[in-house]
C-alpha cells in the first residue's frame, strides 16, 4: 500500500500567469518504457475539496493501473489556502459551487486546465486526440466542468462523487435548517425552474457549455445515494462567508439526462450494464447506446472514490488533519463500497474510446 508521497517523474510549474499563494503545479508519471510506445494517451486528475495530488495517489489505484495501461497521468493542483503555504495539503478547485477559497475568489481553473493540457502535449508523446479528465467529489465537479466548458480538448471524463455545478439553484431552496451559521437545505423540484426539464434554461448560470451538444464527450458518473456532500437528492448550503455565490448540487439524475438530452440519447436505449454487491453494499449503471456514452452509476455509498483498500488513518495524516477516526469519518462522508471499483471502471471507460482498445488492456 502507497501512504508515502510519489516520486513524480516530472513536476510542472505554470508561468506567472497562474500563480496563486505561489505557482500553480502539476505531476507526471510516465508508464513503464516511455516512451517506446508513443503516442500515449493521458489521464488529467482532480483531488477532492481540501486535499491534494500526493492524497489522491495514495488513496486511489489509480497509479497502478493507469500506468500499467499505457496512460500518461497527470496529478493537477487545486489552489492553497491564502494563509498557508505552497505545500498546503489543504486545496480547493472552483467546480462551479463553493469549496472553500478557490470558488470565494473566482479562480479560473478551467483556464489553468488547459495551461496544463497545452504544457503536456508539448513536453511528452501524447495523443493530442486522447485527453481524459477524472475526479472525486470535488474533483469529479471540475473534471465535469473542464469536459463542459473545454469539450473540444478533451475524449471522456469519469466522475465519482461530483455533481454538475453549472447553475446557481439557491431559489430552489426547501425544508433548511440553520448549524454554525451555515444553512442547509433540500432541492425543490416544485419550485419555478428546479425542475429537471426547466434548471439549464431559468436558473442563474455559473458557468455554460456552448459546444457540448457539437463537441460530444463519452461522461461516466458514480455517485453514492448514502452521500452526505452532494445529495443525490439535490442540495443547497446558504451562509458560507466572504462568498457571492452558494453552494447548490442539483439533483444528481438531472446530470446524466442533460448529457443524454445535448447527446439525443433515446430513453429506450438504456441498459443495464453493470450489476455487483448485496443489499446495502451495491452497485448498478445504466449506459444508453446510439448515441455518445452516457454511463450513470449509483453506489450505496458516500463520498469516497469507491473500492480501493488504503490506510485511511495514514492518509488522514497526509491531509493535514489530526482527527483520523475512520468510525467518524464514515459519519461524515458516508459509508465506503467496495463494490464497484472506480480505478478499473475508469480506465476501462476511457480504454473504449482510445485509438487501440486493445492495447494494454487489463
Amino acid at each position: 500500500m502507497h501512504m508515502s508521497l510519489p516520486k513524480w517523474d516530472f513536476n510542472g510549474s505554470l508561468s506567472k500567469d497562474f500563480n496563486y499563494n505561489g505557482p500553480r503545479t502539476y505531476h507526471v508519471l510516465l508508464p513503464p518504457g516511455y516512451p517506446q510506445e508513443a503516442p500515449y494517451p493521458v489521464a488529467l486528475l482532480f483531488h477532492g475539496c481540501e486535499s491534494s495530488a500526493a492524497a489522491l495517489f495514495a488513496e486511489t489505484r489509480i497509479s497502478e493501473v493507469g500506468l500499467h495501461m499505457g496512460y500518461i497521468l497527470v496529478y493537477l493542483e487545486g489552489i492553497p489556502k491564502s494563509n498557508g503555504t505552497a505545500q498546503d495539503p489543504r486545496r480547493t478547485w472552483n467546480g462551479g459551487c463553493y469549496c472553500g477559497e478557490a470558488a470565494a475568489n473566482n479562480v479560473d481553473d478551467v483556464k489553468y486546465t488547459l495551461a496544463v493540457i497545452t504544457s503536456i502535449l508539448s513536453r511528452f508523446h501524447t495523443h493530442k486526440d486522447l485527453v481524459f479528465l477524472a475526479g472525486v467529489s470535488e474533483g469529479a465537479s471540475m473534471a465535469l466542468r473542464v469536459g463542459c466548458e473545454l469539450s473540444g480538448r478533451v475524449a471522456g471524463v469519469a466522475a465519482v462523487g461530483g455533481s454538475f455545478e453549472s447553475r446557481d439553484g439557491s431559489r430552489c431552496a426547501a425544508n433548511c435548517t440553520t448549524q454554525s451559521n451555515t444553512t442547509s437545505c433540500d432541492w425543490s423540484q416544485s419550485v419555478q425552474g428546479c425542475s429537471e426539464a426547466d434548471w439549464q434554461q431559468q436558473l442563474p448560470p455559473v458557468y455554460t457549455c456552448p459546444n457540448i451538444r457539437f463537441k460530444q464527450i463519452p461522461v461516466m458518473m458514480i455517485n453514492g445515494n448514502l452521500n452526505p456532500m452532494a445529495k443525490i437528492s439535490g442540495s443547497i448550503d446558504i451562509g458560507y462567508p466572504s462568498h457571492d455565490r452558494n453552494s447548490s448540487y442539483s439533483p444528481i439524475h438531472f446530470v446524466p439526462a442533460f448529457f443524454r438530452k445535448q447527446y439525443g440519447c433515446s430513453d429506450e436505449a438504456e441498459m443495464v450494464t453493470y450489476r455487483n454487491g448485496s443489499k446495502g453494499n451495491s452497485t448498478e449503471c445504466r449506459s444508453w447506446t446510439g448515441c455518445t456514452n452516457v454511463t450513470f452509476c449509483i453506489s450505496e455509498a458516500g463520498d469516497w472514490w469507491y473500492g480501493d483498500n488504503y490506510d485511511y488513518e495514514a492518509l488522514c495524516r497526509l491531509k493535514g488533519r489530526t482527527n483520523c477516526s475512520f468510525q467518524e469519518a464514515v459519519e461524515t462522508y458516508g459509508p465506503f463500497t467496495t463494490s464497484i471499483h472506480a480505478t478499473e471502471e475508469t480506465f476501462q471507460f476511457f480504454h473504449q474510446f482510445s485509438a487501440d482498445p486493445n492495447k494494454r488492456y487489463i
